[in-house]
C-alpha cells in the first residue's frame, strides 16, 4: 500500500496535477453545454440517439471528475439535501423499471433518469465557480434567442417541419422551436426568457 501511494504521489507530482485538474474541470463544463445544446436543439432529447450522445456526455463527464477527485485531494463531494432527494428518485426508478409490465420503454427511461441524475452530480460538485454558473447560463439564453428566431420563422413560413422531420398536422403552422410539440417549446421558452430576464436584472454584468 506504501508503494502504491508513493508511486500515486509521484506521478502526480511528475504530469502537474493542477494542470490536469483543470484541464478535467473545462471538459466536465464543455461536456454539459454539449449536452444542453444536444437535448435543446435535438427535439427536446426524446430521440434514441439523441439520448445516447447525452448519456455519453454524462459519463464523460463522470470520468473526468473522478480524474479530478484523484489528482485534487482536497476536492471533496458536496451532497445538499436536494441530492438526497434526488437520490431517493433514482432508486425509485431502478424499483419500478424492475416492475416494469414493457422492460424496453422502461430501460429507455430509466437510462434518461440515470443520464439526468449524473449530470446533476457532477454539476454540483464541480461547477460552483460564478464564471461556470455564467456560462451556462449564456449557453441556455443564447440557444433561446436562437431558437426564438427558428420559431418566428415557422410562424411566419407557415413551415410544416422540424429540421428533417415533418410535425404532425395540427401542428404544422405553428411555432414550435427544434421541438416537435409546440408545448413543449413553450415549457423552454419561458425558462430561457425567464433566466435571461434574472441575469439581466439581478446580475453584476453590464445591463446593455
Amino acid at each position: 500500500i506504501s508503494l502504491i501511494r508513493s508511486l500515486d504521489t509521484e506521478f502526480k507530482v511528475a504530469v502537474d496535477a493542477e494542470q490536469i485538474d483543470q484541464f478535467c474541470l473545462y471538459g466536465i463544463l464543455a461536456s454539459l453545454c454539449a449536452a444542453l445544446a444536444t437535448s435543446v436543439l435535438s427535439f427536446g432529447g426524446v430521440g434514441a440517439k439523441t439520448q445516447s450522445v447525452i448519456a455519453a456526455f454524462s459519463v464523460l463527464s463522470a470520468l473526468l471528475w473522478v480524474v479530478r477527485l484523484w489528482v485534487n485531494e482536497d476536492l471533496k463531494l458536496y451532497l445538499p439535501p436536494a441530492a438526497y432527494c434526488l437520490g431517493a428518485f433514482i432508486g425509485y426508478a431502478v424499483f419500478r423499471y424492475f416492475e416494469a409490465d414493457v422492460e424496453y420503454p422502461a430501460r429507455r427511461e430509466l437510462l434518461r433518469i440515470l443520464s439526468y441524475g449524473l449530470l446533476f452530480f457532477v454539476a454540483l460538485n464541480n461547477l460552483q465557480k460564478q464564471e461556470h454558473i455564467h456560462l451556462i447560463t449564456a449557453v441556455l439564453v443564447a440557444l433561446g434567442g436562437l431558437i426564438a428566431f427558428y420559431a418566428a420563422y415557422q410562424f411566419a413560413a407557415k413551415s410544416y417541419g422540424v429540421w428533417n422531420l415533418v410535425k404532425q398536422e395540427h401542428f404544422i403552422g405553428r411555432a414550435t422551436g427544434t421541438y416537435l410539440v409546440p408545448n413543449h417549446y413553450a415549457g423552454f421558452a419561458e425558462m430561457a426568457f425567464l433566466m435571461g430576464l434574472g441575469y439581466t436584472l439581478f446580475s453584476r454584468a453590464n445591463h446593455v
